[in-house]
């Protein structure tokens, strides 16, 4: 049988009527479209065989488990919400009122959040939470409205989400609240600005709600955020501070300056965070008193202020700051003058007032970028007339309340000074001028403060009989080394020094739930601890620093690895660094991380860690 096109070309080209390129043009465009469309409703209908299908089978599925207990019946229901048939909806509505358990509701309402239609979102909000008011369950209506619900049932839950019933149940309330908070559309930021202004409002929907303002920054959040500036509830006062912070507000500052003076810790701390906004020295002599601030965490925030306005004025005040600072506001002390000056004089404040009166008048005072903080603080600390500071890693440790955070997973067993892998994970290879040469020895291993010396040639035996040289002692390992700087350092801290250990690899091994105070049992106990770590397992870098803020009481962090994150709640740099920021937010600790033979990409998260939160990166 002859093609159709072909067999009808004769009749064409016979044709009394000529058919120009353009008309063969439109034909053809037409029979194109038409087999298109033809493969796509072919393709639809298909689709649509294949929803329907699975309905019934999960629809039967659903009958035949009737007779089970209700938990062993929740999957099967919820399954409901991946089957993309338009029976879907409507038969989760029809036994939403059939089912009188109240966790096989709930799994209904789930199901009936996943597909996310208008319809599901009315079922949910209409039906859903007047059956569940009340019950342990309810947390299925949280779960369910976080859908995601698509565009028109965002629209629907904003307009129509607070109903009477919501109202009158504050757990309802405040559920419906946090859905809306997190929905896409724009138009929520009018309804939640009228919600946080309601005279109804708890304060708890107005934390929700303001840290929404927050997270998001609509044009109207700083207006929203400063009528609850001076909110006598304080969870809701620093929740609007942070929005401010957040929104760089910067026409607040009147109020910011009378907020220095506040009652509570953090709502000073805030209150200096903010004045930085604007970056007036102006503003300098109302945060100056703060040095001297009863709460540490405020001093730690008037030093960083300080250091961010940066300007001639605030040198010599934090080197009088460091006459009668220890620990941790000691540490960001020299750390503000160094970045400020381009200087590394530890934290002798005689030696930092000596240099200050041969240079102020030259000096360049600016605040260094982090890389060169970071470079500045890899360089010896001039040793003159100071007591020896103890160091990990080459990085001060002054903090009384500390803790270290230490790598043992298989990649740890590697050599210390090995060559990185490539981004392939094969080794580098030597360039081609060295084939053939002689062997050398090998050099042992550097510590982490001992520069690498270079191996020299063997010499060959001499007749006579001298006895032959004694093999090299093995390579140290990574976990060798690390080892032998934590109890190097472990032996220099004081008595009274509130510490603690967490070993990370496939899992998070805190070696006690919160620090304690060092003294000769628990040195040796922390000893045992980290001789009988053992290189396996994968690397959950989050899990180790989500563990470390477990402790309340610590201000500093040492994070010790040696390659990129491949196990826990976040692999992603940007997840980790956001999620350590939201638990660092009102915390203040300083984090310093230690990098051994890291890839370019894999020393990056570790540097923005650090600078993120205070502290130092060194490669080691």
């Amino acid at each position: 049988m002859k093609p159709l096109f072909k067999s009808c070309l004769p009749f064409w080209m016979g044709s009394s009527v000529w058919m120009g390129p353009s008309v063969w043009m439109g034909l053809s465009a037409w029979m194109i479209f038409s087999a298109l469309s033809s493969r796509s409703l072919a393709k639809d209908a298909a689709k649509d065989k294949e929803a329907d299908e699975a309905f019934s089978a999960q629809k039967e599925k659903y009958e035949a488990e009737k007779s089970k207990e209700a938990f062993e019946r929740l999957d099967s229901i919820i399954a409901f919400g991946e089957v993309n048939s338009p029976k879907t909806v409507p038969f989760l509505i029809e036994i939403l009122d059939k089912e009188e358990n109240p966790a096989i509701r709930g799994a209904i309402l789930k199901a009936l959040g996943k597909r996310g239609t208008v319809e599901a979102a009315q079922a949910i909000v209409q039906k859903g939470i007047p059956l569940l008011i009340g019950d342990l369950n309810f947390f299925y209506v949280g779960e369910a409205l976080q859908g995601p619900l698509d565009p028109k049932a965002e629209k629907w839950l904003i307009k129509n989400g607070l109903t009477s019933a919501v109202r009158k149940d504050p757990e309802a309330l405040k559920t419906v609240i946090q859905a809306i908070a997190g929905l896409k559309d724009s138009s929520r930021f009018s309804v939640l600005a009228e919600e946080l202004h309601n005279k109804a409002s708890t304060p708890e929907l107005q934390v929700v709600i303001l840290n929404t303002l927050r997270d998001h920054k609509p044009k109207s959040a700083a207006s929203e955020a400063i009528r609850l500036a001076n909110s006598p509830n304080s969870q809701v006062q620093i929740a609007a501070l942070e929005t401010l912070l957040a929104t760089e507000a910067k026409g607040y500052t009147g109020q910011y300056l009378k907020l220095l003076r506040h009652k509570d810790w953090q709502v000073r701390a805030l209150a200096a965070d903010l004045l930085v906004i604007a970056k007036d020295p102006k503003h300098l002599k109302q945060l100056l008193p703060l040095l001297n601030d009863p709460d540490e965490r405020v001093r730690v925030s008037a030093v960083a202020a300080l250091m961010e306005i940066g300007s001639a004025e605030v040198i010599e005040p934090l080197i009088k700051a460091m006459e009668r600072s220890k620990g941790r506001v000691l540490d960001d002390l020299a750390d503000a003058l160094t970045r400020l000056t381009g200087e590394n004089l530890g934290t002798n404040s005689a030696q930092w007032d000596s240099w200050w009166g041969a240079n102020k008048d030259k000096a360049e005072i600016r605040l260094r970028s982090h890389e060169e903080f970071t470079a500045l603080k890899s360089q010896a600390v001039p040793s003159a007339g100071q007591t020896a500071v103890l160091t990990y890693h080459g990085i001060p440790v002054l903090s009384e309340k500390v803790v270290f955070i230490i790598d043992t997973s298989e990649s740890m067993q590697e050599t210390y000074g090995a060559v990185a892998p490539d981004k392939k994970g094969e080794e580098k290879k030597e360039d081609k001028k060295n084939e053939g040469a002689k062997p050398q020895s090998q050099p042992k291993p550097a510590g982490p403060e001992e520069p690498v010396k270079p191996g020299k040639p063997e010499k060959p035996d001499q007749p006579g009989g001298k006895a032959p040289k004694k093999p090299a002692p093995a390579a140290a390992s990574k976990m060798d080394v690390a080892k032998k700087e934590f109890l190097k350092v472990l032996g220099g801290m004081k008595e009274g020094t509130s510490i603690n250990v967490i070993s990370f690899n496939t899992f998070v091994q805190p070696w006690r739930p919160h620090s304690l105070a060092l003294n000769k049992t628990v040195r040796e106990e922390i000893t045992k601890f980290i001789l009988e770590a053992n290189p396996e397992g994968l690397t959950n870098i989050y899990g180790a620093l989500e563990a470390a803020f477990q402790d309340e009481k610590i201000d500093t962090i040492y994070l010790l690895t040696d390659g990129a994150p491949t196990h826990g709640k976040h692999l992603q740099p940007a997840d980790i660094l956001r999620a350590v920021r939201e638990i660092n937010r009102l915390r203040r600790v300083k984090i310093n991380t230690i990098g051994f033979g890291l890839q370019p990409e894999e020393q990056k998260l570790l540097e923005d860690l650090a600078a993120q939160n205070g502290g130092v990166f060194i490669a080691r």
